[in-house]
């Protein structure tokens, strides 16, 4: 299918023979990533599959942890907690194990490395099989810093009680100076690669990154390198996005946003309310806050698609890349409310649900309500029957 004169892959989505599951759990999140999501029973945890399979059970955190919201997975990988030794290990959608238990704290996957503590108290980063690619010296890094070590104790201690450990990203990390506050940065040999300097910053991304410093009496956002050179100027008064597909979201004095490729030039100009970040070199955008239209925008700004009817699309991430992928996406009926899968003819080609969620490989998340709550949940297929129902547990 070709929109514009760009050709986007179609994914062929066959609804073959209609049918259903239905799978009995005690709480039930909206963790769907196109392969799994995660369910609670009386034993743990557990993973069920697109076809209702429950593909691994009794799946263990601490004990106090008995909230979905603690139950993370990420490309394949989640986590298993034993109640003798304390420690966790990694395991796959099977349970298979991809390491043994050797981990006392362990942060959730949300790239493709993060942080732990191993059983001799090692601080340390981790990949998707378990791989140590950092081993995190503190006392190397002070050093280079020229601070004072901190105790073994109170470096697992700061570690461990931090509620946001940054990972790495193009092989380097946000290092904080403890005395100055200053942001730097930090690759996998523990060796500074850029002196803190700044006062903010996001993760690199292509190989820039945004920082933010004082210039005169205003701090500004710009852009560098892993070298620390200056690649786009200091002029930004807001935070800048991070690049996709060569465009990064910046916003003007007005708040309106638009993109700039990565040599700083102003692509897009800045004159939307609500964007995303652009996915395989398309983006969605809004004009203004108080109207339901969006559009669907190639890199150079080009109105691909709009949905400005009776129909309102959200511009969200999630919704973007399943009109990409697929062809479809979640949207909302301005009439009464309900939400529904639309093609990108703005066509409805499915049943009306409360909630429709993560649309991924032609099948979402969807929800129903009565006046005694949630009447039905499950993974449902475009057309808006359940495939997999989930029934809540009486006991």
């Amino acid at each position: 299918m070709k929109i514009g004169t760009i050709t986007i892959t179609f994914l062929l989505l066959v609804n073959s023979v209609y049918s259903q599951k239905e799978v009995v759990a005690n709480d039930f999140g909206k963790n769907y990533n196109g392969v799994s999501f995660g369910i609670l029973k009386n034993d743990g945890f557990a993973l069920v599959d697109t076809l209702g399979n429950v593909t691994a059970e009794k799946i263990t955190f601490k004990k106090y942890d008995k909230n979905l919201t603690t139950f993370s997975f990420y490309e394949g990988v989640t986590y298993d907690f034993d109640n003798n030794t304390k420690l966790y290990r990694l395991i796959d959608f099977n349970k298979n194990p991809i390491t043994e238990y050797k981990f006392k704290e362990i942060k959730p996957f949300i790239t493709d490395n993060t942080w732990a503590i191993t059983n001799d108290d090692k601080e340390v980063f981790i990949d998707l099989k378990g791989n140590i690619i950092c081993d995190y010296n503190q006392k190397e890094i002070n050093k280079q810093l020229g601070l004072n070590e901190l105790s073994s104790s109170m470096k697992v201690f700061e570690a461990m009680s931090s509620k946001n450990v940054e990972m790495f990203y193009d092989g380097l990390k946000q290092i904080k100076n403890r005395k100055t506050k200053k942001i730097g940065f930090l690759n996998k040999s523990n060796k500074i690669v850029i002196t803190p300097e700044y006062d903010k910053s996001s993760n690199f991304s292509n190989g820039l990154v945004a920082v933010c410093k004082l210039s005169g009496n205003y701090y500004l956002w710009g852009f560098i390198d892993s070298k620390n050179n200056e690649k786009i100027s200091f002029k930004y008064t807001q935070k800048p996005g991070d690049f996709h597909s060569n465009r990064a979201i910046v916003t003007n004095k007005e708040r309106k946003k638009g993109y700039i490729d990565s040599n700083g030039e102003l692509i897009i100009p800045a004159k939307y309310d609500d964007v995303t970040d652009f996915y395989k070199g398309f983006a969605l955008v809004k004009d203004s806050y108080y109207s339901s239209d969006v559009k669907l925008i190639d890199i150079n700004g080009k109105i691909i698609n709009s949905f400005d009817k009776e129909i309102e699309v959200k511009a969200t991430k999630s919704n973007l890349i399943s009109l990409v992928n697929e062809q479809k996406t979640i949207a909302v009926l301005r009439s009464n409310r309900k939400t529904v899968i639309i093609n990108s003819k703005k066509e409805i080609v499915s049943k009306q649900f409360a909630k429709i969620i993560n649309l991924i490989n032609g099948k979402a998340f969807a929800i129903n309500y009565d006046s005694k709550g949630i009447s039905e949940k499950g993974l449902i297929n475009t057309k808006g029957e359940f495939i997999v129902k989930i029934i809540k547990s009486e006991f």
